[in-house]
C-alpha cells in the first residue's frame, strides 16, 4: 500500500483524501474553556431571542416564515427530543435503583424481624429439651403435664411479646361473629341465646388481624349475625 504526504497537511491512500486530525487546543486551560463555554451560552441565547423576533416579524407581515428558520426550529425541537430522552433515561434508571435499595431495605428488615422472633424461641426450645430428659418411668404424670403447661405458656410469653395473642371465650359470653366462628347451635338451659356453650378451638390474633376465629358452640334460639366473617376468613387465609 502506498501513501504519500503532500504539504497541504492532506493525505493521500489509493486516490482517496483525508484531513489529518488538528493538533489539540493550544493549552488552554480548563478555566478558560469554562469561560469560552459562558461566552459561547450567552451568545445562543442572545442568537435564539434574535430569530424569535425575526421570526414572530414575518409572521406579523402575513409573510411565510423562510425555510432556513424552520429548520433551526426543527433541528432545535430534535435537541431538546434527544435531551428530555436522556432525563428519562436517567430517571428511570435512578427510579430502578431505588426500588432496588427498597427490596433490599425491606428483605433486611424482614430477615432482621425472623432472626429476632427465633431468638426468642430459644429459650422455649431450651424448655423442651428439658422436659425430653425427664424419665418417663419414674417421673409422675402430673409433673409430665406440668412440664407441658410452662413450655406453652413460655411460648405465649414470648409471643404475646409481639402482639400475638389467644381468643378464648368463656361459657355464656356474646357471640362475636368477628372473632367467633359458630360451629354448632344447640339448646342450652343456663345459657342464653346466642351466647357460647363450649369453646371447641381456640382462636388466635396478631394485634388487630384475626389469623383464626375461635370455633365455638352457641346456644340455639337467637338469628346469629354474619358480621364479617368474610373478612376475617380472608385475614385467617393469608
Amino acid at each position: 500500500m502506498t501513501v504519500e504526504t503532500v504539504d497541504d497537511g492532506w493525505v493521500t491512500e489509493m486516490g482517496r483524501r483525508h484531513a489529518e486530525p488538528e493538533a489539540a487546543n493550544g493549552g488552554e486551560s480548563l478555566d478558560a474553556l469554562h469561560a469560552r463555554l459562558d461566552e459561547l451560552m450567552g451568545e445562543r441565547v442572545a442568537l435564539d431571542l434574535e430569530l424569535h423576533d425575526v421570526r414572530k416579524a414575518f409572521e406579523e407581515l402575513g409573510q411565510p416564515v423562510p425555510e432556513e428558520l424552520v429548520e433551526l426550529d426543527t433541528a432545535e425541537l430534535m435537541a431538546k427530543l434527544t435531551e428530555a430522552k436522556m432525563a428519562h433515561q436517567r430517571a428511570l434508571a435512578d427510579f430502578q435503583n431505588y426500588q432496588r435499595r427498597q427490596f433490599d431495605n425491606e428483605r433486611r428488615a424482614c430477615d432482621g424481624a425472623a432472626a429476632d422472633v427465633v431468638e426468642s424461641m430459644i429459650g422455649v426450645l431450651d424448655t423442651f429439651d428439658m422436659a425430653r430428659k425427664m424419665d418417663l418411668k419414674t417421673t409422675p404424670p402430673e409433673m409430665v403435664m406440668q412440664g407441658i403447661e410452662m413450655i406453652r405458656g413460655e411460648m405465649l410469653r414470648v409471643l404475646g411479646q409481639r402482639g400475638f395473642a389467644v381468643i378464648e371465650p368463656a361459657k355464656g359470653e356474646q357471640f362475636d361473629p368477628n372473632v367467633h366462628e359458630a360451629m354448632q347451635q344447640v339448646e342450652s338451659a343456663d345459657v342464653e341465646p346466642g351466647c357460647i356453650v363450649e369453646l371447641v378451638r381456640p382462636g388466635y390474633r396478631m394485634h388487630e388481624r384475626i389469623v383464626r376465629p375461635a370455633q365455638v358452640i352457641v346456644a340455639a334460639g337467637a338469628e346469629l349475625d354474619a358480621g364479617d366473617d368474610e373478612g376475617a376468613d380472608d385475614d385467617a387465609d393469608v
